[in-house]
């Protein structure tokens, strides 16, 4: 990918996981597009229509379990190379351009746009945008919204550089590690299957699937806590793939080429266990939605005790009642999720550097824009779903007009912008 950073040294990349990271925006913006319509988590998202599906539920759980964790794996790898290549200095100089500018602006200009709709449908249909803005937003729902991956990404940066400073030979050693694993590939992805099915779970449990934690949780008085949140049974989980990311590059496994060819190969393999395990983890999860898959009595008990010893014991002898189902979904997500981690690593990394490929210049663009059409698309897409809730339509045209609309406009904006010499370098990643 061409370098645009005429100020920056060039960090040495690897396009396949550039082409993935283009991949999982794009998968990303089309998640959020048929969110509206999905039964039983559009009333999860920002705006939901009046008319939903299950089937979309099942699109939603599954795109769902592969975005963050292989966002987070692209973006850890190039963490140390970067600070490598740039120096501290120009690392955070490029931080700050990239995730806190976007942030700063983001949250007060674009995040009322994307609240909005919904309170203007189901709350108050005479409250105008100013006074929403103005008298409801700042003082009632304050949130970062999407842009609480520009603060995860600082905070994971901050925690792996932590722990490079502290450790200097641990992400060599988890590359050590992750090298032999390709060579003995079964109890590897055993071990990784089993520490994610453990995470997952014991988050799960914690702070139960849909809610957000934060310094909202330690300080609930302090609003300003929403706006640095994240989402409670998958934050720890998302760090350590962010951490795998980083172990990868300094592996370089790829240079190794049997065990890279041979991971390679397998590709088809991994392509049919994140069917099998797509298909068994949005059953499973459809099934007992409502019948202790989500059940959140441990995580409520724990809230209103403020976490004293009385509701611990309280939540712990609720423990063999109220788990099983709730670790039977994460099991089957953490196995759905190394699964299309696998998938995607492998197809990517058979097309990498295949230039002559009839999709490459896609996946080039992709790659280059996708971070303007994360910062962009979310308004364009709510915006849409509003104007559309009344129009009696089928759904999956609802969804087609939507997504392509909102990852279009925004794509073609971003290709644009980064003709902008003064915003280039917050919309396009490096």
């Amino acid at each position: 990918m061409k370098n645009c950073y005429r100020d920056l040294p060039k960090v040495h990349r690897m396009s396949a996981i550039d082409h993935m990271r283009g991949f999982i925006f794009l998968l990303m913006a089309m998640d959020h597009a048929l969110h509206a319509y999905a039964a039983n988590w559009g009333k999860y998202a920002f705006f939901r229509d009046y008319d939903r599906s299950y089937t979309f539920d099942a699109l939603y759980l599954f795109n769902q379990a592969a975005i963050m964790p292989v966002l987070f794996f692209t973006f850890g790898a190039y963490v140390l190379p970067k600070l490598s290549t740039y120096g501290v200095k120009m690392f955070w100089k490029d931080r700050f351009v990239k995730f806190i500018i976007p942030f700063m602006v983001g949250v007060p200009l674009i995040v009322p746009l994307l609240s909005f709709p919904r309170f203007h449908e189901f709350t108050d249909q005479n409250i105008s945008y100013m006074d929403y803005w103005m008298g409801v937003f700042f003082t009632d729902k304050l949130q970062a919204g999407p842009y609480w991956v520009m603060y995860a990404l600082v905070l994971y940066t901050l925690i792996l550089l932590t722990i490079n400073k502290l450790m200097p030979s641990f992400i060599g050693k988890c590359g050590n590690r992750l090298r032999q694993g390709f060579k003995r590939p079964v109890p590897a992805l055993s071990a990784f299957f089993v520490l994610s099915a453990f995470i997952y779970g014991l988050s799960d449990l914690r702070y139960g699937a849909p809610w957000w934690v934060g310094f909202r949780d330690i300080l609930p008085e302090y609003m300003y806590g929403q706006l640095f949140s994240l989402q409670g049974s998958k934050f720890m989980m998302n760090f350590v793939y962010f951490i795998m990311g980083a172990a990868f590059m300094k592996s370089q496994v790829w240079k190794s080429k049997e065990p890279w060819k041979d991971f390679l190969d397998k590709r088809y393999f991994w392509f049919v266990a994140m069917v099998t395990f797509g298909v068994l983890y949005t059953l499973y999860a459809h099934a007992y939605f409502h019948d202790g898959a989500y059940d959140y009595t441990i995580y409520k008990i724990l809230r209103i005790g403020h976490g004293s010893a009385d509701s611990w014991i309280e939540a712990l002898n609720l423990v063999t009642e109220k788990a099983p189902r709730v670790l039977m979904r994460t099991t089957l997500m953490a196995a759905l999720a190394l699964m299309q981690f696998l998938t995607l690593l492998s197809f990517f990394g058979k097309n990498a550097g295949n230039s002559s490929g009839k999709f490459y210049a896609i996946w080039a663009s992709a790659t280059a824009c996708c971070w303007g059409i994360f910062i962009i698309h979310d308004p364009i897409i709510i915006w849409m779903q509003f104007t559309f809730v009344n129009y009696h339509i089928p759904i999956i045209f609802k969804i087609l007009i939507v997504s392509i609309g909102g990852i279009g406009v925004s794509w073609i904006m971003t290709h644009f912008i980064l003709k902008i010499k003064g915003l280039r370098r917050i919309f396009e990643l490096d």
